[in-house]
């Protein structure tokens, strides 16, 4: 028996065996071209082009009602790289160059660009390009005449792959898996993406499962404590089947909670709402029991494409997620563009510390045609439902009064009259600071618990170094968020917390405790936390929190928090 790890993709059980998959690398050669040749070479290479653009289409019809919408732009980008004069024209002028054959002058020109893009700093931005290779090697083996092998019968298994491409993903049917192991990806990559939206218990990232793994070995997944048993013994497999069958049970439990009212025993309210990043979320929220969306990131909007969203298509988004929410109010944050979610076709400078450099409000404040684009679409979807506006990374008044400005300019431009809520994150230590100016300029704070940690502590949440300082229950962090709260309540408004730490049950308590009315976290956490919270009583609460204040160290708050989940059994 042996093991191994990676990063949690997709949480949950699973235990199977194996398919190893792997594609025969393409056995691809520098060739020169006959004079007498080479004009039948130059027009086959379109024709590669446009058999490539009809499988892409065709994949995506496969698609339909499999893949989300941030899945699915990938395959739009596919088609816009199809598109792309430059490429073409730089593929042409190598083969006219060098007189070498189009497909090694694909090979050369795409590798380029993919070998460019991993280089980059967006771990994001250098997963795709994986998605570059992809599309190359199909441009190549349209030229080479080379057949795909016959897609295999998945069901019931556990995919091993160095990495999968999104045509791939679809093509293999993954909705019949067990789970998922990758070599290769991330959290943000289309494989992660895809296994979460399909609910396939996955790890990637794990380096060496090819490897290790053979074709049809059992394989144990535990994506909750992210651990990988390869032929593990009977006593663990018959181990883990119970945990999954205990796993279920908890989960018919949660899900007879959906409809029951987020209130402590003595009715205190709390809003449980749910963190969204594409409009297909909705759905899932509404399913979980969710009062509403506290954070909609819009980043998607401007991912995967060589364009900007106009006005039109923004205002169809957003118009989507309010009508699928309503009644409950849907809070959009605008577009938080920057430190490791870099655009290319924004064309903003390299910076050597991006999360402290331009990013966020910052980007939107230079960038007023951006800006006022998602506003005009946000004021006219506003129509549609409850909607709340949220601006990310403030960290003076001269933004929010900046922020006023061109909003009032915008409504005045469309002639919109209704009062729609605006609130900001408080996700650095200057808006809190700040928090009882900031407060009598908008309507809430929302508390973004990963930025502030960061910000806060001086610590990269990314860095693998020192990961262990990152500490969201440090009371240097504790502080800062009771002192925003109180400056909220004081003004007679609202806090709400956005971060990761709002979707674990005791820290939801223990950020209830310190006057937090409304929590905002994934859709599949909601069930657990108020689970949670419909056993206590709000005093109870309030008094454990101002427990947790006095603390000096993150382990201090840990043992509290220990020791309440053992008297309440909650985790």
């Amino acid at each position: 028996m042996s093991t191994l790890d990676g990063t949690i993709a997709s949480r949950g059980y699973a235990y199977g065996q194996a398919f190893l998959f792997r594609e025969e690398p393409l056995n691809l050669k520098k060739t020169f071209i006959r004079a007498e040749h080479f004009t039948e070479e130059c027009d086959r290479f379109p024709q590669a082009l446009a058999a490539v653009r009809d499988q892409i289409r065709e994949i995506e019809t496969q698609a339909e009602g499999i893949l989300d919408a941030e899945t699915r732009a990938l395959f739009e980008s596919y088609q816009l790289i199809l598109d792309d004069d430059e490429l073409v024209e730089a593929i042409e002028a190598v083969m006219h160059k060098d007189g070498v054959t189009a497909s090694w002058a694909v090979h050369q020109v795409m590798e380029q660009h993919a070998d460019a893009i991993s280089r980059l700093q967006s771990p994001y931005l250098r997963e795709r390009a994986a998605d570059i290779r992809d599309l190359k090697e199909r441009i190549v083996k349209e030229l080479l005449g080379a057949v795909s092998d016959i897609l295999p019968d998945l069901t019931d298994r556990i995919l091993v792959a160095e990495d999968l491409s999104p045509a791939q993903s679809v093509q293999l049917n993954l909705h019949t898996l067990q789970g998922l192991l990758t070599d290769r990806g991330g959290v943000t990559s289309h494989t992660s993406i895809l296994a979460r939206a399909l609910n396939i218990p996955a790890i990637v990232g794990t380096r060496h499962a090819t490897r290790m793994i053979r074709d049809r070995d059992w394989v144990l997944i535990d994506a909750i404590s992210n651990k990988v048993w390869v032929n593990p013994e009977p006593e663990l497999v018959q181990l883990y089947a119970k945990t999954r069958a205990a796993q279920k049970k908890e989960q018919e439990k949660l899900a007879a909670l959906v409809h029951q009212k987020s209130c402590t025993l003595d009715g205190q309210s709390v809003i449980l709402a749910a963190n969204i990043g594409l409009p297909s979320e909705a759905h899932q929220a509404r399913a979980a029991g969710a009062e509403g969306v506290g954070l909609f990131r819009t980043e998607f909007l401007f991912m995967n494409r060589s364009n900007l969203p106009d006005e039109e298509e923004q205002y169809a988004t957003y118009k989507s997620v309010l009508e699928q929410m309503s009644p409950h109010p849907v809070i959009v944050r605008t577009m938080d563009i920057g430190g490791d979610k870099d655009l290319p076709h924004l064309n903003l400078a390299q910076e050597s510390n991006p999360f402290l450099g331009l990013r966020g409000i910052r980007i939107s404040l230079r960038r007023p045609d951006l800006f006022q684009t998602q506003l005009r679409a946000l004021l006219r979807a506003s129509a549609h439902g409850s909607l709340k506006i949220m601006f990310p990374m403030i960290s003076s008044i001269d933004e929010i009064i900046e922020i006023h400005r061109v909003l009032d300019k915008v409504r005045q431009d469309l002639d919109i009259t209704k009062k729609v809520d605006i609130g900001i994150m408080i996700e650095t230590p200057a808006s809190v600071m700040l928090a009882p100016h900031l407060i009598r300029f908008v309507d809430f704070f929302s508390i973004g618990t990963n930025d502030l940690t960061q910000y806060t502590l001086a610590v990269d949440r990314g860095h693998t170094e020192i990961h262990d300082l990152y500490q969201p229950l440090s009371p240097a962090v504790l502080l800062m968020m009771h002192q925003a709260i109180q400056a909220a309540r004081q003004a007679g408004k609202w806090a709400g917390v956005c971060g990761e730490l709002a979707g674990d049950p005791l820290a939801a308590l223990l950020l209830i405790g310190l006057g937090a009315t409304e929590l905002s976290m994934s859709a599949g956490a909601i069930g657990r936390v108020k689970q949670a919270l419909v056993q206590m009583q709000g005093p109870d609460l309030k008094e454990r929190a101002e427990r947790a204040l006095h603390c000096a160290t993150a382990a201090e708050v840990k043992a509290l928090l220990e020791a309440w989940d053992a008297e309440l059994h909650l985790s």
